[in-house]
């Protein structure tokens, strides 16, 4: 029999409430100690039906992985994604900048450069 100790974690989270870092750090151990797939991404794709939203992992433009969530789920992911980054920009004291913007930036200062009598 395998051991299933880490997919049923000691610590659960109260709904409504704010958990504090030693939680996400142990949510974060236990996720690490999964036998699930674990994936990194560093762009996403996005579908919409009627009831879910479809999440692509991107890896450099190349699918890795997807998942489908409820639409309230997603709206939910939303929101607490949302959350995290700002308490990341708090933290460190500097924005963070999405993908369309620093592209926008790039794209640009790639034109600035390329204007002629400039």
């Amino acid at each position: 029999m395998s051991d299933t100790s880490a997919l049923n974690p000691p610590f659960v989270a109260q709904l409504g409430s704010t958990p504090g870092p030693e939680f996400a750090q142990q949510l974060i151990q236990a996720a690490m100690n999964t036998p699930g797939p674990k994936t990194y991404a560093n762009g996403t794709a996005l579908a919409l039906t009627a009831t879910d939203v479809v999440i692509t992992a991107l890896w450099n433009n190349i699918p890795v992985s997807m998942v489908t969530l409820a639409i309230s789920t997603a709206k939910g992911l939303a929101a607490d994604l949302s959350s995290a980054v700002a308490q990341y920009e708090v933290f460190t004291g500097s924005t963070v900048r999405t993908l369309a913007e620093i592209s926008n930036a790039m794209q640009q200062a790639s034109e600035k450069d390329r204007a002629p009598g400039e």
